[in-house]
Order: C-alpha cells, then sequence, then structure tokens
C-alpha cells in the first residue's frame, strides 16, 4: 500500500543519507539502552509500519532497527513492503523479537530481513552486527552511486548515438546522392548501375557520364576498409570524376573550342595515384576501373587498378574476364598503368563489380568466387540493365542464405545493343 509513493519518490543520494537510523516501535527501555551504539547517526524514531513507510519515502536511512511487534502490525510486514518496491538504494533492515515469539532467523531473512536479534539484548554482540550492516550499507551505497552515475553516462552516449545516427542516415544519403540515374539509355548502349553499402556508408562507388557526343566514360572503385573514412574516401574521388559537373570532372578534357574529349585512362589512373600519395596524403588507397566507351564502334577503352576484372557476355553467352590486373591507386609510388581495349558487339555486355560480389559467402563459409559470378551470369542472360542487377542482388542474397553481406557490393553494366547512338551530351 505504501510502495507507489515511494518508488515515485525522490531520493537523496547515497552520500547524504550516510550513518542514519529509523527506530520503528521500539520501547522506551530498548531505546535507552542501545541508544549509546547510535549517537554518532542520525536518529528519527517512529511508532507504527505506516509512519516508517512515509519516512523511507521522503529520505531512505542506512539502517531500520524495528521490533518485531509494532502497533499497527508486525516489522515482518514491513520488510516484505521493503522487498516490493524498487529503490536505488536499499536500507538494512535489524528486527528486534522476544525468544517466545518463536521467530526464526529464517523466516526473518526470507521476510527481507538482514539480521535478527533477541532479547534481552547482547550489546556487545549488537555492536558486532553494527559494524557488519555498516559495512553492507557502504558498498550499498557505493553500488547504488555507481549504479547512478553509470545510468547517467550510458544516457549521454545514446544520445550520442542516436545524434551520429541520424548523421549517417543524412550521410548514406548524401552518398547515394553521388550516384548517376539507375539506368541510362543512350540508343545503342544502355548503362545501369547499383550500390549496396554493408554498412551505413561504404567504401564502394561506381558512376557514368557524358563525354563528347560519341562517348560514355564510366569508373568503379572500392576504398580499403568500410565506414566513415572510407566514405569520405570515396566521396572525394567521387567529386573529381562527378556527373554532375562535368566542366570539373578530370576524366575529361576540353579543347580550346569546347570540345570534350576523353583524357586517356592509363593518364588518369597515374594522376590519381600520384594525388593519393603526395596531396591527399592519406594511408588508404582504393582499386578502381576507369575508362570509357564509343557509343558508335562499341570499343571500350578502360585501366585495371587493382579492380576485379571487368567481366564480357558476348552474344551467345560466351564469358571473357577483361583486363591487365596492376596495382590499386595510393600503394606504390610512380607506379604505371596499362591501358585495356576490348570491342563489344550487338548483344554484348560489359559488367563491372566489386570483389564484393565474388566475396560473397554462404552460411558454410564458402566464397561465391568467379566460377559462381560465371553461373550467376548465365542463368540471368536473357536479362537486360537494372532486371540483371536486381537479380545479381536477389542471388547473392539466396547464396548467404540472406545473411548481411560483410563487404560492400557496387557494378556498373553495360549492354550495348549497337545501332544508332543517342548524344549522350547534357
Amino acid at each position: 500500500m505504501y510502495a507507489k509513493a515511494i518508488a515515485h519518490s525522490g531520493m537523496s543520494s547515497g552520500q547524504d543519507r550516510a550513518r542514519t537510523v529509523l527506530f520503528v516501535g521500539l520501547d522506551p527501555m530498548t531505546l535507552g539502552a542501545i541508544s549509546p551504539l547510535f549517537r554518532d547517526r542520525k536518529r528519527t524514531e517512529v511508532t507504527t509500519i505506516a509512519k516508517a513507510m512515509s519516512h523511507l519515502a521522503v529520505d531512505p536511512p542506512d539502517l531500520i532497527v524495528a521490533a518485531q511487534t509494532v502497533a499497527d502490525g508486525s516489522a515482518l510486514s514491513l520488510c516484505e513492503e521493503m522487498d516490493e518496491i524498487q529503490l536505488d538504494y536499499a536500507s538494512r533492515i535489524l528486527l528486534i523479537a522476544d525468544p517466545d515469539t518463536m521467530l526464526s532467523v529464517e523466516t526473518a531473512l526470507h521476510a527481507g530481513a538482514d539480521d535478527l536479534l533477541y532479547r534481552p539484548l547482547d550489546l556487545a554482540a549488537l555492536e558486532t552486527r553494527l559494524i557488519a550492516l555498516d559495512r553492507t550499507a557502504g558498498q550499498m551505497r557505493r553500488l547504488a552511486d555507481l549504479k547512478r552515475t553509470t545510468e547517467i553516462s550510458m544516457d549521454r552516449v545514446r544520445g550520442l548515438y542516436d545524434v551520429l545516427d541520424r548523421d549517417l542516415v543524412q550521410a548514406k544519403h548524401l552518398q547515394q546522392s553521388l550516384l548517376p540515374p539507375a539506368t541510362r539509355d543512350y540508343g545503342s548502349a544502355r548503362f545501369s548501375v547499383m550500390l549496396q553499402s554493408a554498412d551505413s556508408l561504404g567504401g564502394d562507388l561506381v558512376s557514368y557520364f557524358p563525354v563528347g557526343k560519341t562517348k560514355v566514360g564510366f569508373f568503379g572503385f572500392d576504398v580499403s576498409g568500410h565506414g566513415i573514412s572510407s566514405a569520405l574516401m570515396a566521396s572525394r574521388i567521387a567529386g573529381l570524376m562527378s556527373h554532375q559537373s562535368l566542366r570539373r570532372n578530370i576524366a575529361i578534357a576540353f579543347d580550346t573550342d569546347g570540345t570534350a574529349r576523353a583524357r586517356s585512362p592509363s593518364e588518369l589512373a597515374r594522376h590519381l595515384n600520384e594525388a593519393i600519395l603526395n596531396d591527399i596524403r592519406t594511408d588508404q588507397y582504393f582499386t578502381l576501373v576507369v575508362g570509357h566507351c564509343d557509343l558508335e564502334t562499341g570499343r571500350v577503352n578502360f585501366v585495371q587498378a587493382g579492380h576485379p576484372h571487368p567481366v564480357i557476355q558476348r552474344a551467345d553467352g560466351t564469358i571473357e574476364l577483361a583486363g591487365d590486373g596492376g596495382y590499386p591507386i595510393g600503394l606504390i609510388p610512380d607506379a604505371s598503368y596499362d591501358e585495356s581495349e576490348v570491342m563489344l558487339y550487338p548483344g554484348d555486355r560489359l559488367l563491372l563489380l566489386s570483389d564484393g560480389v565474388t566475396d560473397c559467402i554462404d552460411p558454410d563459409g564458402n566464397m561465391l568466387l568467379e566460377a559462381g559470378l560465371i553461373e550467376l551470369m548465365r542463368e540471368n542472360r536473357a536479362l537486360k540493365g537494372t532486371a540483371f542487377l536486381d537479380a545479381m542482388i536477389w542471388t547473392l542474397n539466396s547464396f548467404a542464405s540472406d545473411q548481411d553481406f560483410p563487404d560492400d557490393i557496387s557494378a556498373l553494366l553495360i549492354d550495348f545493343a549497337g545501332g544508332q547512338p543517342i548524344s549522350p551530351e547534357p
């Protein structure tokens, strides 16, 4: 009946409660006998359980010394009430009983008391019990204060995590804005992209952009590591080859008359390697495939810098791996990068992907590898554009038994149809 009032009351700190005692229902003779043992404590005397519970709601003491029989009931009910309420600090309870009541120590402890003494009181024994109870009370105060400090710290940590979560959501939206449209038809060829990060933010990115009237540039890269630092590096690299600001895109050169032309992929790779090592000065590196596709002829020129081999699927279903490997960007000073060239014919397609695809793991720890990728492409041969990329993710989810992917997954797909191109210029 008193629990609700106490559970919602304001509590003073454990330090403020130090060395306090509440006497409940003790007769004057008993009080007079034991008072010398409590002369250094703040003492309060009440005659009923109701008054004791009211006092507990305002100022819980370290110690309660109660007679077994009180004016409005048994002190055991006080113990039971105390045991039911949720306090950050529990007072120690010492019961004083008459021998003829047959109250056992076991019964008292089960009811919630901490100790039991019988009349006539042995003051030396009482003093010994008080020392033990004081030690327990001190430990309880320290635990209560530690709990309170921990809860305050946890509230602060939760607040910081909430702010961080909101920032990560916003950062993910910003990172997604770096992607071009999911698919675009240039008449003779369709470009499609897909990005799925393993964490809130990732270091993978793929994109394409127009270069003059007949070419489309493209890239795919994978920054080492995961998380915020990789995402920041990815954003920095994407800004250098943005589809949104072609004049600032370092993959495009402009003649004096304003005509855009594709910069050599090997020259571009060397420039990026030098910038990462000398200008940006970071411990991170990234793998890269960067190049351009001629919409009229189907000729694709590119550089592979440590990134997985681009995969060509011919119109008849034949699978080819293109590229010469190469060093990642930002790893080897003065590295040179060889340019590769492949031809796409009507019905062919070129798939650019990160190692998150081939490194996808099934529940037994087996990777998909290139053999699994080839099988995946054969099974989905009839699908084009984003339909193929969606099917690829579905297949990977099935392979991994819907486990979270351990790495970012990105892909760019060029479906070459041939015929009359649509000028990619804005």
